[in-house]
């Protein structure tokens, strides 16, 4: 009896340790969860601990792993491979792709790798007041496409000469505001403070003046050039993309032709 006492309550611990699933996210955070469904890209589960409580719902591409309640163990990092590689593919079809075009910057801890914030163009359904989670979601299924900024301007360069012009225009006006902004100011503060420490002199102070103005003057080509790239060039590709479509339309005409009554097609 004295022996049974221990091997039941050994047995209630071990049963009480595999009763629960635990989630391993890829930050190394572990979560006791009572897992309650999974989907096609997420889990949804309870809390161990308080399981009359509300149902959570984890993304599988935070996911580094599960621990299941019977001691199986599964892996998603096949899971994130195969997103980052759709995604891949789309971007190397070397195709023009349908879509209206948008400039975004969304959060995204594992999509597109290489860090958690992300700018740059997508091209697809309309993104008005989405999420950054939905935004991240369309692209992984293939809804949005993504093109980091230079990628881009490579597409366009291929398909879209016109907005490509208009885009490397935006960017050398802002390269050239951003040379200025802090080349201009950081030199005429660091001269300005120099004199105020040695004593001014009047070619040292209209060399600081100066160069404060170059300073000046760079936030607007910045700011200007920023505007171009972010706001003028999706604006034209779109205007481009709403011909393409339109080009592909039919009408349908009845009157005179050739000297007869017919039916004429534009296309």
């Amino acid at each position: 009896m004295k022996h049974l006492i221990p091997f039941l309550l050994v047995l209630f611990i071990s049963n009480a340790l595999f009763a629960q699933d635990i989630i391993v996210t890829k930050n190394s955070e572990k979560i006791e969860a009572k897992i309650t469904d999974v989907e096609q890209d997420c889990i949804k589960y309870k809390k161990f601990s308080y399981q009359e409580g509300p149902t959570y719902t984890i993304q599988k591409s935070e996911i580094a792993s599960i621990i299941y309640q019977n001691g199986d163990v599964e892996t998603f990092a096949d899971y994130n491979q195969q997103s980052k590689s759709d995604i891949n593919e789309k971007l190397m079809t070397g195709q023009y792709i349908d879509g209206y075009c948008t400039h975004i910057t969304f959060q995204s801890r594992d999509l597109l790798g290489g860090g958690y914030k992300h700018s740059g163009y997508v091209i697809g359904d309309i993104i008005d007041g989405l999420s950054d989670m939905e935004i991240e979601n369309k692209i992984r299924n293939g809804e949005l496409v993504f093109f980091a900024d230079r990628d881009f301007r490579d597409y366009l360069e291929k398909y879209d000469q016109e907005t490509f012009r208009k885009m490397k225009q935006g960017i050398a006006c802002a390269t050239t505001g951003y040379v200025f902004t802090f080349v201009g100011i950081g030199g005429g503060v660091s001269m300005l403070c120099s004199m105020a420490i040695n004593g001014a002199t009047a070619v040292n102070l209209g060399l600081g003046i100066t160069s404060l103005l170059i300073g000046v003057v760079g936030i607007p080509l910045w700011v200007g050039g920023n505007n171009i790239c972010y706001k003028r060039v999706p604006e034209i590709y779109n205007n481009h993309y709403v011909q393409k479509q339109s080009s592909y339309s039919m009408s349908l005409d009845f009157g005179a032709v050739n000297g007869g009554v017919g039916l004429s097609f534009l296309f």
